[in-house]
């Protein structure tokens, strides 16, 4: 019955796959979207977290709540009101794993300069609900350090 659920399963187009390959101060490994076929490297959480909201502002989904601000030329905005079309199936996503974590982070949305939404396992049960990357931070590293307990004992 698992087996079925699996094969049936939608990945969301606002979810990012995270396989976390080295963990330690600081996570690394890959993430993955349905909206681009290239591998998201990362060699810190930090840097996933920037890789990602750039994808989603290249993507134009989700869409940014405001506009950032900077003092160099304005690269072009995409602003879409309907979600992009995936490039990735949902099977290709699911059979991603990282070495040592893998979990479905689903952004809902980007307000107050944040990402909201719900992290989840594998299988699509939900772990947590985030209102910001520090509250996504805080869930990952909890999760990472839950999953190494479980293989320590």
């Amino acid at each position: 019955m698992a087996k079925e659920k699996k094969e049936n399963r939608i990945y969301p187009i606002n979810g990012v796959r995270i396989c976390v390959d080295q963990e330690g101060e600081t996570l690394a490994g890959r993430a993955y979207s349905k909206m681009t076929e290239a591998e998201i490297k990362f060699e810190s959480s930090s840097q996933m977290l920037l890789e990602v909201d750039r994808l989603f502002d290249q993507c134009g989904y989700p869409q940014r709540f405001m506009e950032a601000r900077s003092f160099q030329k304005k690269a072009e905005i995409t602003s879409r009101y309907k979600a992009p079309k995936s490039v990735v199936s949902d099977e290709e996503i699911l059979e991603k794993k990282g070495k040592c974590f893998t979990v479905d982070v689903i952004v809902q949305s980007r307000r107050k300069a944040g990402w909201q939404g719900i992290m989840c396992q594998m299988d699509g049960r939900m772990i947590d609900r985030f209102e910001s990357e520090l509250e996504l931070l805080k869930l990952l590293t909890k999760a990472v350090e839950k999953q190494q307990a479980a293989v320590n004992q």
